[in-house]
């Protein structure tokens, strides 16, 4: 991470001003700072005079080096400092470094509290005027260090405490961003999973355990109708074998009861309810040292499982356990969970839960797959799908009706080319379009020809994505609206124009003229209604989608808006066209908020006892219309509608509910609460296109926490556009410590991830 190596090079070059300093005082071959950890004093960062750069050891508080600095007093040993009864220098650490220490002198370093901090080590004080060509053994003072030697630097010493405190504030910054790293990291990484719910399992213990160095980790479900854990395990031949435990039994089973966390030090056995493990141990050739385990929530705040892990791993190398040592535990596991990892597996199992929540919802969505192929059946417009090469795979009957399709001959398997053409537009290219992410492609008043027959039609191409990954697209959505032979000259004379729209236009009509050539453009799209219509008869579900859509005609009308058309679920109204009209982006921007106003009135009158309720998708853009050259009458461009699709598709990406482009908020930016969630690159514009979420008006306050996100939002996107994506990160983290479902800035951080890991460049 930048900033965190940014601390490291302030740290480095700290402690070598010390080093530089210490060996102005004295002449001495070798000098190394221990610089111990505030949370763990068995651990300390090592700068040593030969070596470029900090390492990370760990040290017994009660050996050596560490025994001395316990005591908190000098060291000095003289020449041959291998016969030493302690061997600070043992022989064996000498033959492998190929050095020897004849004479050492080592002492502590205390901070204000005189409480050591660190301590410094010098080895082999040279003869003042030996020569540097010589060998060690000629160069080194054979009389050691002097009395004289350990005043003047320990009076050294004693001016540089207040140095050596901020290197060790430094230390444990650079410690805590490594949690941090580590944690995002692990984030990420269940949250790119799929949605098989063995697979989700099998990659949250794994990251469980790599996140705070568990020997091993077990994520236990429950099962609600037994009243118990599950868990699978691996056996020997590559295959997992189940274990069920009752609720309230053993340590896991308590924490499923008491819905409270467990953390037992070493040495487990010690525990007087430690007997079921040590028979579990015995019977798997294992040792259980120390234990951590802690409930696993879903987004709703319900018990979904247990997480457990065993024997926190101490820093070193060590033999492998061997089973016939039992019960004598292995060194490598002497070692307890700390409060921080307690902590940091709390804030882990968080993610966790709705990782395993949305996989265990997987199964659920595919028994609606009936539910909505009979909404399908029953649509009154022709629609047909396909995989991602255009081959067919099921279509409805108003589309074999349109396409003149006999009920004995099979579609499934023929390319779409074969059977829709259009006359002067270019359908391959369409929906290679729609699956290179250009979002929802809408062609009105195209000529359709089908097996020597013309049709008029409108024509829409989506993209179908896979539930369990958004960016995999499976194939394509065709939707053909069937025009009569009058609709077409009259599709734009009969849209809904409320009456103030079209007084204000008889009113300037004489006076100024307005400028009609831009329009701003609004596409909402209902979405979460197939779990709510699922226990609903089909005529209740009309006539609630009816009530729905009558709602939010209301809010285009109250705007001066004009209601341009339905595409299955979705709604596209125009402001500016077929008259003009001031304000247009203004009034789309408070259309969109009061369709969100309405819509939660509408929720909360219909489905007020239930967790899910209807959300809906809002697009809202501003851009040039373009005349039809039949109808000699205005119609908005493809393109402004095709853009303002897409960006009601990708706030599903971005998990917000209304999205605006940056041409819709440079006219009504300062009367509006958004914030710029990225920027995209548009066919037939050189500079990239910003899009922004829209919050509220800046006529109504916010909440503090989100005055808060707002704010951290701001500065997370300031420092990843100036490429400064560690400090971008932080600002990102504290959004999700207030929104922990804030997704933009969840994004935000898994891009810093890959910047940090793959810079780019500098432009």
């Amino acid at each position: 991470m930048q900033n965190r190596q940014d601390l490291d090079v302030i740290l480095l070059e700290l402690l070598k001003e010390i080093n530089h300093r210490l060996q102005k005082v004295i002449a001495v071959d070798r000098t190394t700072i221990f610089l111990l950890d505030q949370q763990n004093p068995e651990v300390c960062s090592i700068l040593c005079s030969d070596c470029p750069h900090l390492i990370e050891l760990r040290i017994p508080i009660h050996k050596g080096r560490g025994d001395k600095e316990n005591f908190k007093q000098f060291v000095n040993t003289a020449f041959d400092c291998s016969k030493h009864q302690h061997h600070y220098c043992p022989k064996k650490r000498q033959d492998a470094t190929y050095y020897i220490a004849y004479n050492l002198l080592a002492l502590p370093i205390k901070n204000s509290q005189k409480y050591p901090i660190a301590f410094v080590q010098f080895i082999n004080k040279l003869n003042e005027k030996s020569n540097p060509e010589d060998s060690l053994y000629q160069r080194v003072d054979r009389q050691g260090f002097t009395p004289e030697d350990e005043k003047r630097l320990a009076r050294a010493t004693a001016a540089m405490h207040s140095m050596v405190e901020r290197c060790q504030s430094l230390y444990a910054q650079i410690k805590k961003q490594r949690a941090i790293v580590a944690f995002i990291k692990a984030i990420h990484e269940i949250s790119q999973g799929g949605l098989d719910l063995e697979a989700t399992m099998q990659l949250i213990v794994d990251e469980a355990k790599t996140l705070i160095d568990a020997d091993r980790s077990r994520l236990w479900l429950i099962d609600r109708e037994r009243q118990e854990l599950w868990t699978k395990v691996p056996i020997s031949d590559s295959s997992f074998k189940e274990l069920r435990l009752p609720m309230g039994s053993c340590f896991v089973g308590q924490v499923a009861k008491s819905c409270q966390p467990i953390n037992i030090p070493f040495d487990l056995y010690v525990h007087p309810n430690s007997e079921p493990i040590q028979r579990l141990d015995r019977h798997t050739d294992y040792r259980s040292c120390s234990l951590l385990c802690l409930p696993v929530f879903n987004a709703h705040n319900e018990l979904l499982g247990v997480m457990e892990l065993t024997n926190k791993k101490r820093p070193g190398h060590f033999p492998d356990y061997n089973p016939e040592d039992w019960p004598v535990p292995p060194e490598g596991f002497k070692s307890s969970f700390s409060q921080a990892d307690r902590h940091l597996m709390s804030a882990f199992t968080m993610q966790a839960g709705i990782a395993l929540q949305n996989a265990q919802l997987f199964t659920t969505l595919k028994q609606q797959e009936q539910i909505q192929r009979n909404i399908f059946r029953s649509l009154d417009k022709s629609v047909i799908c396909t995989d991602r090469v255009g081959r067919i795979l099921t279509f409805n009957e108003r589309a074999k009706q349109l396409l003149n399709i006999s009920d004995d001959e099979q579609l499934q398997g023929h390319y779409i080319r074969e059977l829709v053409q259009i006359q002067e537009g270019n359908l391959i290219e369409w929906c290679q379009q729609a699956l290179a992410g250009d979002g929802q492609q809408y062609h009105p008043n195209q000529t359709l020809i089908s097996r020597g027959q013309e049709h008029k039609i409108h024509l829409s191409i989506n993209a179908i994505a896979d539930t369990s990954n958004g960016n995999h697209l499976n194939g394509l959505l065709v939707v053909m609206e069937e025009m009569s032979n009058n609709q077409h000259l009259r599709s734009t004379s009969e849209r809904p124009i409320s009456q103030e729209l079209t007084q204000e236009w008889l009113r300037n009509r004489n006076g100024t003229s307005l400028t009609p050539e831009n329009v701003s453009v609004v596409c909402s799209d209902l979405r979460g209604y197939t779990n709510l219509i699922e226990d609903m008869e089909p005529e209740e579900v009309v006539a609630l989608l009816n009530q729905y859509f009558e709602l939010m005609v209301e809010a285009v009308m109250k705007y001066q808006g004009a209601l341009d058309k339905y595409i299955g679920d979705a709604l596209i109204a125009v402001f500016g066209m077929p008259l003009p009209l001031h304000h247009r982006a203004w009034y789309s921007v408070q259309t969109a908020l009061e369709m969100r106003h309405r819509l939660a009135e509408f929720n909360s009158r219909h489905f007020p006892q239930k967790q899910h309720q209807l959300r809906i998708g809002i697009g809202i853009h501003s851009g040039q219309m373009s005349h039809d050259t039949i109808s000699s009458e205005p119609n908005v461009s493809n393109d402004v509608v095709n853009f303002t699709s897409l960006l009601e598709h990708a706030s599903r990406e971005y998990n917000c509910d209304i999205i605006i482009s940056e041409m819709t908020y440079r006219q009504c930016g300062d009367r509006i609460w958004a914030r710029e969630l990225d920027r995209l690159q548009v066919k037939g514009k050189k500079r990239a296109v910003a899009i922004y979420e829209l919050i509220g008006l800046r006529s109504q306050p916010l909440s503090e926490p989100q005055q808060q996100i707002v704010e951290h939002y701001r500065k997370g996107r300031h420092f990843y556009l100036n490429h400064q994506f560690a400090l971008a990160m932080s600002e990102f983290a504290k959004v999700l410590s207030i929104d922990n479902n804030d997704k933009a800035a969840r994004l935000h951080i898994q891009r810093c991830l890959h910047w940090l890991k793959s810079p780019p460049p500098a432009d």
